[in-house]
């Protein structure tokens, strides 16, 4: 089973194409070998406009196959960050959502659970950092959990401006995760760890603001576990 969600919000930059459920199964290629491996997956296609302002957007999955996700692109101090210390004590928690929202739909269900207000709180970490999560909805459904990483990959989009005088600077960031603390409510049902099982996910946390020339020459660079990759005259 899938469904596929097609967006498009101009003023905050970005058009996006996705299969936010679907089956897999594959042979997968990875450090330590190769393994045949099933379970659930998400597809997606965006596109990016100008400006681009960050967001932050979570898909999770469950034991049981159930799913949730929620997005929030935002205004914030982030905007003007152009490296990666998080700024002290509630500046990093200081955002305005441009929109918010959420949902959650359980492995037997039909319908969708539609969570109307959304709220991703990053808080500082010493390898990385955690986030709560708080969704909710005017019927009473809700889900609060954390994220815990376990790893983290990063993508710098730099694009020169002003002959090369000045760069914009856009900062990816992607944490897998591990959920933990989960409750909640949706459909009428209780959400927790006993009814779910487990639940894994990948949490997107962007900041810095997009700036893009007509004609531009873009550097980027990848980070993912130590390693670091640069490409430039892209």
């Amino acid at each position: 089973p899938g469904y596929v969600y097609d967006y498009n919000y101009k003023p905050a930059g970005f058009y996006v194409l996705s299969w936010r459920r679907l089956q897999f199964a594959g042979e997968v290629t990875h450090p330590n070998g190769t393994e045949q491996l099933e379970g659930i997956g998400y597809f997606q296609r965006v596109n990016f406009n100008v400006p681009l302002f960050p967001w932050k957007w979570i898909w999770a999955a469950f034991e049981d196959g159930s799913i949730f996700s929620c997005t929030t692109p935002y205004i914030g101090l982030q905007l003007l960050r152009r490296g990666d210390r998080f700024f002290p004590g509630m500046l990093e928690k200081a955002t305005l959502p441009i929109i918010n929202g959420g949902f959650f739909h359980w492995q037997d269900a039909r319908e969708t659970v539609v969570l109307n207000r959304a709220k991703v709180t990053p808080i500082a970490g010493d390898t990385y950092p955690t986030f709560t999560v708080e969704c909710s909805s005017p019927a009473g459904d809700f889900i609060r959990f954390e994220i815990v990483p376990y790893t983290h990959l990063q993508i710098l989009l730099d694009h020169p401006l002003r002959n090369g005088r000045w760069y914009s600077r856009f900062n990816y960031n992607e944490y897998p995760f591990r959920v933990a603390n989960l409750e909640g409510v949706a459909g009428g049902r209780v959400l927790d760890s006993k009814a779910l099982g487990q639940g894994f996910g990948n949490c997107e946390y962007t900041w810095g603001l997009g700036l893009y020339p007509i004609l531009p020459t873009t550097a980027w660079a990848t980070r993912t576990a130590g390693l670091e990759y640069r490409l430039a005259g892209l």
